[in-house]
């Protein structure tokens, strides 16, 4: 044989030895039994012809792998009745659907439901753990991890906290050290699988179940309100879920306290923390940062780096409530640290320079911008400071905050904003608005929502007489006011016209 058949039957080989590998993995399939009880139990056992290795991880990996299929009224003698190797009931830590679906059938003492189950994995090792989570290792590969989760998945796991319970032994056993929950790279690496094809399969619930599972092996406290995440210090702590914006369409990871921020700063220093938990925030599909009740006497020899700030998945950012007072620089780089991303910004009850002023509208294409309760402690002009800002915004929420000529001008003659929102908290800011927007005589054709609070009891005539404008306007929102009859005319004769008005 020479040297050129020689190469290409070695590549022939090759090639062969690799189709059977393949086609090995892909058709290697493990059965097992399951059978009810008097007891409303469930009882698995092995198919004697199963291979016995639990801890095995396949060289390649594929999507069959993790498929599982569940068939009724299958009996066969090929397994020992008196050898159970799992016991399931509605007492297991982990309950799942489709398991108490199949309890709920067998409704007959004397008559029992049977079946197969056939996956691509050892599944007995799996169910085992989520009746006692003390069988769980820390030696725990990739794969098995995987299988861990899918079987959560296809057997449809109940939503409750023993998920969470299962899933934080796992992640602490076998991704921290005990002693300072520093992640460690051991047979499993987290980051691995989390930026797999294969996390994106996972339910969102199970998703959620997982960064709580984090959060818990990080001694964070936290909590979940209407999938919007809440990192807080002291469990007595009380939640202003107004800030939870509808107009803001992200769901958002609140921090509630200066303390909360400083120990998921801490935390967020080691890289490998940072990456898992933006990876999970972009899982569950949080994409806002609302940093809230910010009270606190910085000292001198704090450093920050303002890890949080930086995570280039939010879309939306706000600061509410801040006052530190010892320390106008924290605010500039906090400000400085935000990525020119963000769509929505929002600032409410804070004191705001002109250079921390500069430093948030710098550089950004906003679709929103919400300000509540601003005062700027300079002769600071929101127009001066970002003329641009304007050309994208689509929503304008303001509320108590002095506006001049000039801004006024650019909200209805140079934006093309289909949403505004205006709260008025006392009558000088209410008089300029409306002397202004007489000035205006144009159609504001772009505007759809339109939604004003007026301080005073009675609705303003020339608001009234301005409104005609708005001839395109979907949703028109206003409070109970005491309407004169000249007004009342007014108000008719706009509305009139609004034809798209729901």
């Amino acid at each position: 044989m020479n040297a050129f058949n020689s190469k290409l039957f070695h590549r022939l080989i090759y090639i062969l030895y690799f189709l059977i590998r393949i086609n090995n993995i892909a058709t290697r399939k493990f059965t097992f039994i399951f059978r009810t009880n008097e007891d409303s139990q469930i009882l698995f056992y092995e198919m004697e012809k199963n291979e016995k290795n639990e801890e095995e991880e396949a060289d390649e990996e594929f999507e069959e792998d993790y498929e599982i299929k569940i068939l009724h009224g299958y009996e066969n003698n090929y397994y020992d009745i008196s050898k159970p190797f799992f016991i399931y009931s509605k007492e297991n830590l982990v309950n799942f659907e489709i398991l108490d679906s199949i309890l709920s059938m067998n409704t007959s003492k004397n008559e029992h439901k049977s079946g197969i189950i056939e996956c691509r994995y050892q599944l007995s090792y799996f169910l085992r753990l989520t009746r006692d989570v003390t069988e769980v290792t820390n030696n725990l590969n990739i794969q098995q991890f995987k299988y861990i989760l899918m079987t959560l998945k296809f057997l449809k796991a109940v939503e409750n906290k023993n998920i969470t319970k299962l899933l934080q032994v796992l992640i602490f056993n076998n991704f921290f050290y005990q002693k300072d929950y520093k992640l460690r790279n051991y047979n499993l690496h987290l980051i691995q699988i989390l930026n797999s094809s294969f996390f994106t399969q996972i339910d969102f619930h199970l998703k959620k179940n997982i960064m709580s599972s984090f959060l818990n092996s990080l001694m964070i406290r936290y909590d979940f309100y209407d999938e919007n995440l809440i990192i807080f210090k002291n469990s007595k702590e009380l939640f202003d879920y107004s800030m939870f914006s509808e107009h803001i369409p992200y769901k958002n990871l609140m921090i509630n306290n200066f303390d909360a921020f400083c120990s998921v700063e801490n935390i967020l220093r080691d890289s490998n923390v940072l990456i898992i938990f933006q990876i999970l925030l972009k899982e569950i599909n949080i994409k806002s940062l609302i940093l809230n009740n910010f009270f606190r006497h910085l000292n001198p020899d704090e450093n920050f780096a303002f890890l949080i700030s930086k995570i280039e998945i939010f879309k939306a950012f706000t600061i509410s409530n801040y006052k530190i007072p010892a320390s106008p620089f924290f605010l500039f780089c906090l400000i400085v640290s935000i990525n020119n991303n963000i769509e929505y910004l929002r600032l409410e009850n804070i004191s705001c320079c002109r250079l921390n002023l500069r430093g948030l509208l710098e550089g950004k294409k906003l679709k929103g911008l919400i300000l509540s309760k601003i005062g700027l402690t300079e002769n600071a002009s929101l127009i001066n400071e970002s003329r641009n800002v304007y050309e994208t915004i689509e929503y304008i929420d303001i509320q108590g905050v002095f506006l001049n000529h000039s801004i006024w001008h650019e909200i209805f003659q140079s934006t093309n904003s289909s949403k505004i929102i205006l709260h008025f908290n006392n009558s000088d800011i209410e008089e300029i608005f409306i002397n202004n927007l007489k000035k205006f005589e144009i159609q504001k054709n772009s505007v759809l929502y339109l939604e004003i609070k007026f301080n005073s009891s009675t609705l303003p005539r020339g608001f009234c007489n301005s409104l005609i404008h708005f001839k395109n306007l979907k949703t028109l929102k206003l409070d109970e006011y005491i309407i004169y009859e000249d007004t009342e005319s007014l108000l008719y004769k706009a509305i009139y016209y609004m034809k798209e008005l729901e």
